[in-house]
């Protein structure tokens, strides 16, 4: 076995795994916690995970790089989520704009497609 215990700890630093597995699991703590405050604003999940893991890379001494290489999997799962969650809230807009103007039945074809529903 090897004399130096923080070997492991070394081999574990270098994987992606490991800093996927913990964004995750910090993520999730603080969601259980803003949960438990019943989301209160202070008790925000994303605002504390970034503290949370900046404070977990500056006590390893990991550098931001390390972590991004294996973090890399959420940061790009983010950008389908945001240009999803876009397009929801520009069609939710329309559809109630449409739906609750008054002058939106000008156009012929909508106020018949809204008596036939």
């Amino acid at each position: 076995m090897n004399e130096n215990p923080f070997s492991l700890w070394v081999y574990l630093s270098q994987s992606p795994l490991l800093w996927l597995t913990v964004t995750l699991l910090v993520y999730a703590t603080t969601d259980a916690l803003s949960l438990v405050t019943h989301r209160h604003p202070l008790a925000n999940p994303v605002l504390h995970s970034i503290w949370i893991i900046g404070a977990f890379l500056m006590l390893t001494g990991t550098s931001y790089t390390t972590y991004f290489g294996g973090a890399q999997f959420v940061h790009f799962l983010l950008g389908p989520a945001t240009v999803a969650l876009a397009v929801g809230s520009v069609t939710a807009v329309v559809s109630v704009v449409l739906w609750q103007n008054p002058w939106a039945c000008r156009a012929r074809w909508f106020c018949r497609w809204r008596r036939n529903r």
